[in-house]
């Protein structure tokens, strides 16, 4: 791990970056900016800035999440400090108590009276009051910029009323780990937390590489897991798509209340992975002690039923579910389990989409962020090239090795301000192609969405995602940070609402452009790395009708950032009058014109992709090509003539050179064969 006071000095400037950037607080920054990396990791569902702070209450930021039954309320301890500092126990206990007080004067209906209904903290207050009952988990979140006293070591939960109280503390030490290449991982002790261990039948043979174990697990056991981690017990990508399908399995749930003894029989069951498994035998049977990163890659719809029938009242003592459990190592957990997952999910269809975050898109992008260079601006004569993190901690890893000398230069190379991540192109895309209310749901579910889409569009015809496609999505990156930094300046912008704004605004302008058959010339944003005066104004003329749209929703509805996500309100946003200047027409270009830069770009791509396979055919030498003949030919493999004749002119190389296309059907017939067996290496 980083040295914490370095990551100390590195987490004050990326607030301090943000801040600038968004004309922002610093204390509401470091909220948005640490919310930001809990929401991308799939540790909470949503963060929505609502900061109150008065004697004995105070909150500044909350989130609803359906898929873990929680209420989620956050408080941000920060202070321009310039050395590391320590939280202590009585701060934990004043800070939570201040969270307490609010959630229960907020559900008993006594704090939005005293509120004016165009804060943002109104919002929360009435939620709460009206739909807390829905909710059986309250979880508080301490996000600080000091380090946990050592003296702390857990907080139990506690019951108010009808919801269980979870505490998550997110010090310096425990953001600098998410910030890690690796996930701060689960740790189940079933020993410890649930006074016994879980027999098992071991599935491998004691001299391979793999482990896996067939499980017989209680019912109470998996439901009780599912209330104490919640999502995070999902593997990511299951997690993130999970969203999308319907909510609890009624199948499911009816077995639970009616056949609880036939449960068993009529559930497929669940599969996990694990990093690492401890297990001891007792009277001649193994057993589970602890489980290390335990994931749940299927089944998450039979987890999720179990608990929620359990919260109501449902009886589990009677049901078991059989586990299928995986001991995959951190090396290669990245590759395997989305494919176990892919494997073994039946229940509910799972997509290529589903598992997108290992895509070739992805891969496409980051190669495009290292090799392509943005134009040097402002009279400089220095380029930059923007950082696109495909793996999470690759802009600080790729640091490390690195001298202060060469530190300095890397940094010119690769600015702070220049990084972005795959939920942030799902971002910057999604406005522009009309799906703000993705984005206005947040950052897991705009991006399950985007998946969808791209991974259809990449079957379809894969270059699209070309150079061009990459400048685009820079040039809508400047846009979209460019409209957060108006936005904020704005006097007519009172705080709160900012994210719903900055989407909708950025959404109704391509929605005015569209209705006139323009298009933003974003080659041209590119080329300047920034925005026309004509297009700032455009897009604060949108965000001023925006913001005075959504302040003002139905009277049936309090909670704006609840009507932002509703797609009613796009389909009234849509209907607002706006005109564009002459100035900005001067600069945008047609529909057909932005096709015609398209279908060059992608001629220029498929020339590129020939390239590619060539070279790999070429780099892969003759020898090689001579092993894949042999091993066709031993095993029969039965390859047609003409697949037969391009290998033969692999073979003869240098004195022939295959063509592009024999090229891809050589690489065609090398992944065939890899499947009946052969070995590249």
């Amino acid at each position: 791990m980083k040295d914490m006071q370095s990551f100390f000095g590195d987490f004050a400037q990326q607030i301090r970056l943000r801040a600038e950037a968004t004309k922002n607080f610093m204390h509401a920054s470091m909220a948005e900016l640490a919310c930001e990396w809990l929401e991308n990791e799939g540790e909470i569902e949503e963060f929505i800035p609502a900061h109150y702070d008065v004697r004995g209450m105070r909150v500044d930021g909350y989130g609803f999440s359906e898929k873990d039954d929680a209420i989620d309320l956050f408080l941000v301890d920060y202070s321009p400090e310039t050395s590391l500092s320590t939280l202590t126990a009585t701060d934990l206990q004043l800070q939570f108590n201040r969270l307490k007080n609010l959630f229960d004067k907020a559900v008993k209906g006594k704090l939005y009276r005293e509120l004016e209904e165009s804060s943002p903290v109104y919002g929360l207050a009435w939620s709460l009051h009206q739909n807390a009952s829905r909710f059986g988990r309250l979880r508080l979140f301490l996000v600080s910029h000091r380090m946990l006293s050592s003296r702390v070591d857990t907080l139990e939960n506690e019951t108010i009323a009808s919801w269980q109280v979870s505490f998550h503390i997110w010090d310096l030490q425990r953001l600098a780990r998410l910030q890690e290449t690796r996930p701060e991982p689960i740790v189940i002790d079933f020993e410890r937390e649930f006074s016994h261990p879980l027999s098992c039948l071991p599935a491998h043979l004691e001299s391979g590489d793999y482990q896996s174990y067939l499980v017989v697990m209680p019912g109470q056991m998996l439901a009780d897991l599912y209330g104490k981690y919640g999502s995070r017990l999902l593997e990511l990508n299951v997690r993130t798509f999970l969203q999308l399908r319907g909510n609890v399995n009624k199948g499911i749930r009816n077995t639970i209340v009616r056949e609880p003894y036939m449960f068993f029989a009529y559930n497929n069951g669940i599969t996990a992975t694990a990093e690492d498994v401890y297990t001891k035998s007792i009277g001649g049977v193994t057993h589970i002690v602890k489980a290390t990163n335990m994931q749940i890659v299927n089944g998450g719809q039979t987890t999720a039923s179990l608990y929620h029938a359990g919260r109501s009242k449902a009886n589990l003592s009677g049901i078991f579910v059989q586990m299928k459990l995986s001991v995959v190592k951190p090396e290669l957990s990245v590759k395997i389990a989305p494919r176990i997952a892919e494997c073994a999910n039946t229940q509910n269809k799972v997509s290529a989409a589903d598992f997108f975050s290992n895509h070739a898109f992805y891969v496409r992008m980051e190669e495009m962020s290292r090799r392509i260079w943005a134009p040097a601006v402002d009279g400089s004569q220095r380029q930059s090239k923007w950082f696109y993190e495909r793996a999470r901690g690759q802009y600080a890893e790729a640091q490390s090795p690195l001298s202060k000398a060469q530190h300095t230069s890397w940094l010119k190379e690769y600015p702070k301000e220049q990084v972005f991540t795959k939920t942030d192109i799902a971002k910057f895309d999604n406005v522009w192609d009309g799906f703000p209310v993705e984005v206005n749901r947040g950052a897991q579910k705009n991006f399950a969405e985007f998946a969808k889409r791209i991974s259809e569009g990449w079957e379809q015809d894969g270059t699209f995602f070309n150079d061009r496609y990459y400048k685009r999505a820079i040039a809508r990156a400047i846009t979209f940070r460019t409209t957060e930094k108006l936005v904020s300046g704005q006097p007519w912008y009172q705080g709160g609402y900012r994210a719903n704004i900055v989407a909708y605004a950025q959404a109704f302008l391509g929605e005015i452009l569209n209705r006139s058959g323009l298009v933003p010339d974003w080659d041209g944003i590119w080329a300047k790395q920034s925005l026309s005066s004509a297009f700032q104004d455009a897009l604060v003329d949108c965000a001023m009708r925006v913001n005075r749209f959504i302040i003002a929703p139905p009277t049936h509805i309090r909670n704006v950032t609840e009507w932002c996500k509703k797609t009613n309100c796009w389909d009234g946003i849509k209907k607002l009058e706006a005109r564009l200047s002459e100035h900005l027409r001067n600069e945008l270009i047609s529909r057909s014109e932005e096709r015609f830069r398209n279908k060059e770009a992608e001629e220029q791509r498929d020339m590129d992709n020939g390239i590619e396979v060539q070279m790999e055919v070429i780099n892969r030498g003759s020898k090689f090509w001579q092993k894949l003949d042999s091993f066709c030919k031993k095993h029969r493999m039965g390859i047609s003539p003409r697949e037969q004749g391009v290998l033969d002119i692999a073979i003869a190389m240098p004195t022939r050179i295959p063509t592009d296309w024999q090229s891809s059907m050589i690489l065609k017939l090398l992944k065939r064969m890899e499947d009946e067996g052969f070995q590249t290496n």
